[in-house]
């Protein structure tokens, strides 16, 4: 019997120490997930000496580090006021969460640190099961979504290796599998105007990096994960409309910025707003989509006032 791609868990918690791993429990895998892809990277040091043949010398396993992508659908808890299952993942891509009990959770970015314990179990089915796990890891995410599907989220997290090691899944899982709202009737506007749309793509385009260290511990050489940059992107692609309606190319012209707001579902502990108060019009290019014209559009999401302020998901 072989490993099945489909037999697979992840399981992810917020470090209560940088860079110390954290056990992972079945409850820290309550988040549905598809496409899990673990790519390692180690540096291959050569020794390339000289010598009066060609053969060659065994290379040094330098520094080691691991990457955990993943997809998941953007919903909410069920209940409003309580955090969705994408929680920790959201956290470790630098973001904080503002609760109102009962009512709301609000994400917006943060200049903070918080680093994140990921493991992703395959399994044969037959009770064979490997994990592959990071620690001291972040991440970024990119919001992708199309008429009629939810609003996904791709999650991409770099962190420090962990050794593979065969042990068994976590027990007593429970995934949140309620349906997520979907991209029917919703409310979408940018500078006061509701263009049609067919799909957006909004990237959090955070730089994820590990610095080097020859003191840290174990063999990987590795920091802990910062956020070492960011750049909120936007892309949807807009049926092209008179200047009268909306001047796209005025606002291109001179570097217009605009409110952009996605409000997506209607169940009380199922919905959801994207916020940007700030989009940058910074690129327009002609298609077409059903034999009408359409301007595929790309921004830039800035700051407001005090930072930190670009986008804001708010879960109700």
């Amino acid at each position: 019997m072989g490993f099945k791609p489909r037999l697979s868990v992840i399981a992810g918690k917020l470090e209560g120490v940088a860079g110390q791993e954290e056990v992972l429990a079945g409850a820290d895998a309550s988040c549905v997930i598809a496409d899990p892809q673990v790519d390692e990277n180690v540096d291959q040091i050569e020794r390339d000496f000289l010598s009066a043949d060609l053969s060659r010398f065994a290379s040094l396993q330098g520094m080691k580090e691991r990457r955990i992508k993943f997809r998941s659908e953007l919903k909410g808890s069920g209940t409003a006021g309580t955090p969705p299952a994408i929680n920790p993942y959201l956290e470790a891509c630098g973001m904080s969460v503002t609760n109102v009990v009962a009512t709301s959770d609000e994400y917006k970015f943060n200049s903070g640190i918080k680093t994140i314990t990921i493991g992703r179990w395959l399994q044969d089915g037959v009770g064979g099961s490997v994990v592959k796990k990071i620690k001291g890891a972040m991440g970024s995410f990119s919001l992708e979504g199309s008429i009629g599907g939810p609003m996904f989220v791709l999650f991409d997290f770099l962190g420090q290796w962990v050794d593979v090691i065969d042990v068994a899944s976590p027990s007593g899982i429970t995934l949140n599998v309620a349906k997520p709202p979907q991209l029917l009737g919703v409310a979408f506007s940018i500078g006061g105007f509701t263009p049609k749309i067919s799909k957006i793509t909004i990237a959090g385009g955070q730089v994820v990096t590990l610095g080097g260290d020859i003191s840290s511990d174990g063999v990987h050489g590795k920091t802990i994960a910062e956020i070492s940059d960011r750049d909120v992107q936007i892309s949807f692609d807009a049926e092209m409309t008179t200047v009268a309606a909306h001047d796209w190319y005025g606002k291109f012209r001179d570097g217009v910025e605009a409110a952009m707001s996605l409000q997506v579902g209607s169940v009380a502990g199922n919905k959801y707003t994207i916020s940007c108060p700030k989009v940058q019009y910074l690129g327009l290019t002609e298609g077409e989509r059903d034999n009408k014209a359409i301007i595929n559009f790309t921004g830039r999401a800035n700051r407001d006032s005090a930072g930190n302020d670009e986008l804001s998901i708010l879960f109700n």
